[in-house]
């Protein structure tokens, strides 16, 4: 009777899922900004992502705020995917704009949000707060941690603003015992192609051990503006230190060569270039709270468990007792707590193993000792409590982890115990020597019942499986049916939708044309474009385009007009004067040739 509502359940579970509609449509939308500090004489590179899955629920757009900023430009990119999920078809278009800018002077100021309406609620990204200071304390500031990414040149960096290296440390001061991470970071212009690199010398770090990490598989180089230049921002190789010297330490220069691709600015051959030179401190641990004694190879943050496999035991069998240490860093460098002497009982030697990994910038890890202890009397003994004094650096004080105490009851050899479990747990034990350490070889015993159960059965199975392959084989032929025409019949009516809403906000904002409004009349025309001919255009150069239309057949008169209202678009954003009326006369231009998406 337990088995059938079972059974019924799971059935209507796989059906809902088998039948379960397309997600809902997300539309969400996105702002980043490249960095949080910059010096006057910089320029802010923000990026804003539109995610639209369902166009006819968005209304209105308000593009983000530069408070205490002057746009200098923007570039619009667009990007389509189809996919089937449940087989359902959905598309899903993604639009990124680029928005560069200027301080207009020092300050802290919020960029952002961004936003749009969706049936009747608000959307809204995140909002950034920047830094603005002037170009002498940009300069003077330390270059440590996310902040230096984006520093001013250095003077050594002016020499070669080109390529140029910089190692990065997270921060300046650290507590002796603890890590920090530094990463070498390689920075290029668009007119160098840097194809290898190797370090000229091994790096040193005085006053601090130093672990080479490993770097992100597949990590991306990301793009950085620095003194109006722009930069392609790579790490090349990363570091774990750890502080074991008191006081102040100079860095010496991280020496590395690269070889620059044949035709770019270096002309195919190895340049070198070194790091600046940094100082590090390496403080003492505080004094309030210390523990006496302190280990200061405990420095971080840990976890301490302690477990026994029984609790009653007899004369001559041992207890095995395991100490395992969670550490968020090497735990190899990290003594363990150990115990008093306990009356009555013999302790041997642990059996130690560590395990050791790497999360993110970090060495983390588990150290674990496994003790036999054996009673030669019978009564009762407790396995005291462990201790272990740690500093944590995350909340800046002494902590302590304790482990819970154990109570085991020795019995004689050979009492005599009820059930099967118990008479085979009471058989004679043999200890073995493994690696050096002694081990029990324990006999266990269990029940069975061999009673076949329905669950499992070729009856269960076939009424489990034979209707759910029934209603597969009937989702198969609807998809047959009805979803492949829609793939291929869905996509010129989604773009023409798309196009004419496009047209409707040109023609809302062509009164007041702002600084994104020509990228979205180009958006417009690239759109016309694809629903026409069901053929992305976007990316291809203005002669590319001209010959892929000609291919198609397009007149030479109308491939003229598109060209000249592309690089119309392009020409009136430098010329913000005369843009409001230059944009209308392109506006109405452009829709007299798209013809609302049938040139």
């Amino acid at each position: 009777m337990i088995g059938r509502p079972i059974t019924l359940a799971l059935v209507v579970a796989l059906v809902s899922i088998v039948f379960l509609p397309a997600a809902y449509a997300a539309n969400r939308i996105d702002l980043r900004c490249d960095k949080t500090r910059l010096s006057v004489a910089d320029l802010l590179r923000c990026e804003q992502v539109l995610t639209i899955e369902d166009e006819d629920a968005i209304g209105s757009m308000v593009q983000p705020s530069f408070q205490g900023f002057k746009l200098v430009d923007t570039q619009t990119s667009t990007q389509q995917m189809t996919q089937i999920i449940n087989f359902k078809v959905s598309h899903q278009r993604t639009q990124t704009t680029v928005y560069l800018l200027q301080p207009a002077g020092p300050g802290v100021f919020t960029v952002g949000p961004a936003s749009f309406e969706e049936r009747g609620r608000l959307v809204q990204s995140k909002a950034f707060e920047v830094t603005v200071v002037d170009v002498e304390a940009a300069q003077n500031a330390a270059a440590f941690g996310d902040d230096a990414l984006s520093a001013p040149l250095s003077e050594l960096e002016s020499d070669a603003p080109e390529l140029f290296v910089r190692l990065i440390p997270e921060r300046q001061e650290t507590y002796i015992g603890e890590q920090i991470a530094a990463t070498l970071y390689i920075y290029s212009q668009a007119n160098v192609g840097v194809n290898r690199w190797a370090p000229v010398a091994q790096p040193v770090f005085p006053g601090f051990a130093a672990d080479r990490l490993d770097l992100p598989e597949n990590a991306k180089a990301q793009t950085g503006v620095i003194g109006r230049r722009s930069y392609q921002i790579e790490a090349l190789d990363r570091y774990l230190l750890t502080a074991q010297e008191i006081g102040e330490h100079q860095i010496p220069p991280y020496r590395a060569k690269f070889l620059a691709g044949a035709g770019g600015f270096f002309g195919g051959r190895w340049v070198s270039r070194n790091s600046a030179p940094l100082k590090l401190v390496v403080k003492p641990l505080p004094e309030e709270g210390r523990p006496p004694g302190f280990d200061s190879s405990r420095v971080g943050e840990f976890q301490l468990q302690a477990r026994v496999d029984r609790r009653q035991t007899e004369v001559g069998q041992p207890v095995e007792l395991t100490i395992e240490l969670k550490a968020t860093k090497d735990p190899s460098r990290v003594t363990l707590p150990r115990f008093a002497d306990i009356p009555g009982v013999r302790v041997f030697p642990p059996s130690e193993k560590t395990e050791t990994y790497q999360q993110g910038t970090r060495l983390m890890g588990r150290r674990t000792a496994e003790y036999l202890i054996v009673p030669s009397q019978t009564g009762r003994f407790t396995i005291p409590p462990l201790t272990f004094d740690y500093f944590d650096t995350r909340q800046g004080r002494y902590q302590t982890a304790r482990t819970e105490p154990f109570a085991v009851v020795v019995t004689a050899a050979g009492a005599a115990h009820g059930g099967i479990a118990e008479s085979a747990a009471a058989e004679k034990q043999t200890l073995e020597a493994v690696e050096g350490a002694l081990k029990p070889i324990r006999p266990t015993a269990s029940l069975e019942n061999r009673r076949q159960r329905f669950f499992g059965s070729t009856v269960f199975l076939a009424l489990f499986w034979g209707p759910l392959a029934v209603l597969l084989l009937t989702r198969l032929v609807d998809l047959g049916r009805f979803a492949l025409p829609r793939v291929f019949g869905g996509r010129r009516q989604a773009l023409q939708r798309r196009l004419r809403r496009l047209a409707g906000d040109l023609d809302r904002r062509a009164a007041a044309p702002d600084a994104t409004f020509l990228s979205d009349l180009k958006i417009y025309l690239y759109t016309a474009l694809e629903a026409a001919y069901e053929e992305s255009f976007v990316g291809l150069t203005y002669d590319e385009l001209d010959r892929r239309l000609a291919d198609r057949g397009v007149e030479d008169a109308r491939r003229r007009e598109l060209i000249a209202l592309l690089e119309q678009c392009d020409f009136a954003r430098y010329a913000p004067d005369g843009m409001a009326e230059a944009a209308k006369d392109i506006r109405v231009r452009a829709r007299r040739w798209a013809g609302e998406g049938r040139p």
